[in-house]
């Protein structure tokens, strides 16, 4: 999805003009797909925690 943003705009052109090349772009968005998943995993766990604590007390 988040290639489909940069293609959209055509910003891909204007990127490979600064030095950095493709593999290293590559890397960088399935590094960053990473973090981000792994963020939400964190906060949906905690969310989760919390959630289930609360439905204990009120059994």
């Amino acid at each position: 999805m988040v290639f489909s943003y940069d293609e959209a705009n055509h910003s891909l052109k204007t990127l490979f003009t600064l030095p950095i090349s493709k593999s290293d772009y590559v890397k960088e968005k399935y590094l960053f797909s990473l973090i981000i998943t792994g963020i939400g995993f964190v906060f949906v766990t905690i969310l989760g925690c919390f959630r289930k604590s609360a439905l204990w007390k009120h059994l």
